[in-house]
């Protein structure tokens, strides 16, 4: 939950929240109840599967608390850089899928380079964007 700003935000807030519900009602007789739990998502298991580096690259002091943030969908996965290297190739399959397996939402310019035949020439590309993004943020800290 995000503070809110400023009471116009709150009324759009309000009026989404209004129309989502509306819809819903309008859809009930379509909508399948489903009663099955995903699979809950801890902390301990996502950061068994992150890079473990500790590089602060995602905006946090370690792995551990990175995964805390994504397990409490306040972060995205794509945060973590080093994660879309080659070298963690086989650790970003399993943690995608578990994080996608468990409901939660896979963003999704990553979910379609997932299912794209040329994702590993796109998460190269990805890792260097990254790459300067966080040169840019880290020199920008630095008032460079």
């Amino acid at each position: 939950m995000a503070k809110i700003d400023d009471e116009k935000e709150a009324e759009e807030i309000l009026i989404w929240l209004k129309n989502l519900i509306n819809e819903t009602y309008e859809l009930r007789n379509r909508i399948e109840t489903n009663f099955s739990k995903g699979a809950e998502l801890k902390a301990l298991d996502i950061y068994k599967l992150l890079p473990g580096t500790n590089c602060k690259k995602c905006g946090e002091l370690t792995c551990l608390a990175f995964a805390v943030k994504l397990v409490g969908q306040e972060i995205e996965i794509k945060k973590c850089i080093p994660l879309f290297s080659d070298e963690f190739k086989g650790k970003r399959k399993v943690l995608l899928d578990l994080i996608h397996a468990a409901g939660y939402e896979v963003p999704e310019d990553i979910q379609k380079k997932i299912e794209d035949p040329n994702y590993e020439k796109d998460i190269k590309d990805l890792k260097e964007l990254q790459d300067i993004d966080w040169a840019k943020e880290k020199n920008a800290r630095l008032g460079r």
